[in-house]
């Protein structure tokens, strides 16, 4: 069923409990669902947007604690990020879907999966993103290479609870050294327009979760995308990842970990690639 292009403004979904999700749709066609990472909101798919709704339609939406999406609840989780999405997808009437989830983002959908598995999914398109970020002896595709420890992670969340301003500034310029300053001050800023209190609830959600048991589950073609020069995810953890998937295809695209916004137009490309 086609739906009428949204106009880029967006709309809000009224969801039980007091939350106002943010979302928007661009084109026509076969349903792109676009979950950004930690800290971003739906801007991070502009460029997507703007390209491929031509051919597709694009869902982006602020997850919520992010972004333009309001709630009342304080303890926010990947489950009620999930519980959201598909809210969303009801709402819209969607299935057979195409979910795209970059960074974080990839951890919400793994999480939407464990939750309400892939009945309304066709495919999945994982980038930059890996089951289980806190690397320990058994596990060494994590954030950062494989050399984000647990203490690590415990200090990162200290440093969220009392200097937020500073870890979204540090964050940033880790994520993107290659980035232009202004471009770059642009991310930053977006990322410290959130409340630090709920963002130190997502980080724990982050360094707490595990997917790797979902990851395995997963039926759907799975297409698996990791930035060359990327400082957060190694080339060989997302191999990994789309081997342990039943239907996992790898590849890189020039850029970092923000891979889709540094280099756009080989994104796009590989996505419209893989959904035809």
């Amino acid at each position: 069923m086609e739906k009428l292009v949204i106009c880029m403004e967006g709309s809000y979904l009224n969801i039980k409990g007091g939350t106002k999700l943010y979302y928007r749709i661009s084109g026509i066609g076969h349903p792109l669902v676009c979950i950004h990472g930690f800290g971003a909101d739906s801007s991070a798919y502009r460029l997507t947007e703007k390209i491929l709704s031509r051919k597709f339609m694009v869902v982006t939406m602020d997850l919520r604690g992010h972004g333009r999406t309001t709630t009342k609840d304080d303890n926010i989780s990947f489950e009620s990020m999930a519980n959201d999405i598909e809210a969303l997808l009801g709402y819209l009437e969607l299935s057979e879907v195409s979910l795209l989830g970059w960074s974080m983002g990839g951890a919400v959908a793994m999480e939407y999966i464990s939750i309400y598995g892939q009945e309304r999914l066709r495919d999945l398109i994982l980038v930059e993103t890996s089951p289980k970020v806190v690397n320990d002896g058994d596990w060494k595709e994590g954030l950062f290479n494989g050399e984000y420890t647990i203490e690590m992670a415990r200090a990162d969340l200290s440093q969220i609870k009392n200097d937020f301003m500073g870890f979204a500034t540090g964050f940033m310029k880790r994520m993107a050294p290659h980035m232009d300053s202004e471009n770059q001050e642009i991310l930053i800023k977006t990322m410290q327009d959130n409340n630090p209190d709920i963002m130190a609830c997502v980080w724990e959600n982050i360094i707490s979760s595990d997917f790797r048991k979902t990851v395995g589950d997963i039926e759907v073609p799975c297409l698996v995308i990791n930035g060359e020069e990327s400082t957060f995810y190694s080339v060989e953890s997302g191999q990994q990842l789309s081997e342990t998937l039943k239907k996992g295809r790898h590849i890189t695209i020039r850029g970092g970990h923000l891979a889709p916004i540094e280099n756009p137009v080989e994104f796009n490309r590989a996505i419209e690639r893989f959904l035809d």
